[in-house]
């Protein structure tokens, strides 16, 4: 272990351990080269927002079979034409389906009655929450 550490050299001072205050420089290269990384990633692409920030309704179907999104998409498009479908789980029999509107109890029903009545889906697979974003 020791070898391979002093060849490698870098920023442990060899034996394994890092000596941070001997490579401060280095340490704080790094750290800006991050950071400015991290900046230039938010000015291009923006922050990512969650459910949790920016409010709406989630549901998540477990469906026991694939359904494609443009299938998924006929169903929950009159409730809000932009929601965002996604697969989960490892054969993608499972759809998770975001909305930035707080839909009403009766819309998730709504919503979970037209999967149900046409992939024959058990009423237990389902799973909702929804998220309001509270200011103060």
């Amino acid at each position: 272990m020791g070898k391979i550490s002093k060849s490698m050299g870098g920023l442990s001072g060899g034996g394994g351990k890092m000596n941070i205050i001997k490579n401060k420089k280095n340490f704080l290269y790094y750290i800006f080269g991050y950071y400015i990384s991290w900046c230039s990633d938010v000015f291009v692409n923006g922050l990512n927002y969650g459910i949790d920030f920016t409010g709406g309704t989630l549901i998540q179907i477990n469906a026991g079979k694939f359904i494609s999104v443009e299938e998924a998409r006929e169903i929950v498009e009159e409730f809000d034409p932009n929601m965002s479908i996604i697969h989960g789980g490892v054969d993608k029999e499972e759809l998770i389906i975001k909305s930035t509107l707080d839909l009403s109890n009766s819309d998730i029903t709504s919503i979970t009655d037209k999967f149900i009545e046409k992939y024959d889906i058990d009423k237990n697979s389902f799973l909702s929450e929804k998220n309001r974003t509270y200011y103060g």
